[in-house]
């Protein structure tokens, strides 16, 4: 079951309006309930699918930013679920629940095709995490990539990194769609790997995790499924840059 720790002065990761989809998937009422709140506190919308044959139906055919698989359902558990998302080209990050933390658990979510694992009982401050790393966030939210890298290299130097990153999306925009044109894999997977760590620098971490996806695919087809988003980040991410709040970074 799930700790029920709830803080009623949780600050929200996302706007209200910027509709962040979440999928959570378990078969228990009691958990559904638990994480339907945390997720809403944090700013999210949940959906619930009771099993991996519900999510899978869901998943294919709405499009969701993150989803929240159980290990452990009946009719069809998480791996297969998984498995059968990833056969249908859906790239939605996948985090496993579970409270088995083996090597060999996690070793079977990954190659199911999960993304990351958060532990049962999960808290809040552990889902905020998760959020942080595979959703965007709105521009109202704090980038703790930029608090880390002003303290390191001061406020100049961070303003100079965002800056160069901001009008180097342009270039990538420019580069993805003419891959796809020529249908250049190779070109599509080195422009992948170039923007994954730059991104994940700044705090952009699902377009890194895209580019990560990106560096790694095979055919073009899992590319066009990953192209409205990706194309939709590219503005979301140079929007939620420009704007951060001057007390995390103070543009010259």
């Amino acid at each position: 079951s799930y700790n029920s720790n709830f803080d009623e002065g949780v600050h929200p990761l996302f706007e209200k309006n910027a509709h962040r989809k979440v999928l959570i998937v378990e078969d228990n009422p009691t958990n559904q309930i638990v994480a339907q709140s945390m997720l809403s506190q944090l700013g999210a919308t949940p959906t619930v699918a009771a099993d991996g044959k519900e999510a899978l139906e869901l998943a294919l055919k709405s499009k969701y930013d993150l989803i929240l698989m159980d290990c452990q359902m009946p009719i069809m558990n998480g791996f297969e679920a998984t498995a059968k998302l990833r056969e249908g080209l859906v790239t939605t990050p996948i985090i496993a629940m579970t409270a088995n933390v083996s090597k060999e658990n996690e070793r079977l979510c990954l190659t199911a095709g999960m993304n990351d694992f958060l532990p049962k009982p999960i808290t809040i401050n552990a889902l905020r995490t998760v959020l942080t790393k595979y959703m965007q966030a709105s521009p109202a939210a704090s980038n703790d990539a930029l608090d880390k890298l002003k303290q390191s290299i001061g406020d100049k130097a961070t303003a100079k990194v965002v800056s160069i990153f901001i009008s180097s999306l342009s270039d990538f925009k420019f580069t993805f769609e003419s891959c796809i044109g020529n249908q250049n894999i190779e070109d599509l997977n080195r422009l992948g790997h170039k923007y994954k760590s730059s991104a994940l620098t700044v705090g952009a971490y699902r377009f890194s995790e895209l580019c990560k996806q990106l560096e790694q695919t095979k055919s073009i087809e899992e590319v066009m499924q990953m192209r409205d988003e990706i194309t939709e980040l590219l503005e979301d991410t140079s929007g939620m840059l420009a704007s951060t709040p001057s007390e995390i970074i103070k543009f010259v």
